[in-house]
């Protein structure tokens, strides 16, 4: 079983996924995709004393709680997908 070698959110996102629903709204799965796919980052990240990390964390954290607001959700969503590009990148 797949599902069963991912984290929670992730196997739920998947589930939810894997079941047509004629009625979801697809900017509240993305974001919630974009929401598990930066918490997942976050929780690989170690907690160091670098200043900019922990400003980069803090604004990535906020933008996170944006994502659940109606005003700032596209805002927000376009900030954590640049953020998880960079950091992807820099993995590579």
């Amino acid at each position: 079983m797949a599902l069963q070698s991912v984290q929670p959110d992730a196997a739920d996102i998947i589930e939810r996924a894997a079941v047509y629903d004629i009625d979801a709204d697809p900017l509240v799965e993305s974001r919630a995709l974009i929401s598990a796919a930066v918490r997942r980052e976050l929780s690989r990240r170690r907690t160091g004393s670098d200043i900019v990390q922990i400003q980069n964390d803090r604004m990535v954290r906020n933008a996170l709680e944006d994502l659940n607001k109606h005003d700032k959700a596209s805002a927000a969503a376009v900030v954590l997908l640049q953020w998880l590009a960079q950091v992807t990148e820099a993995a590579v």
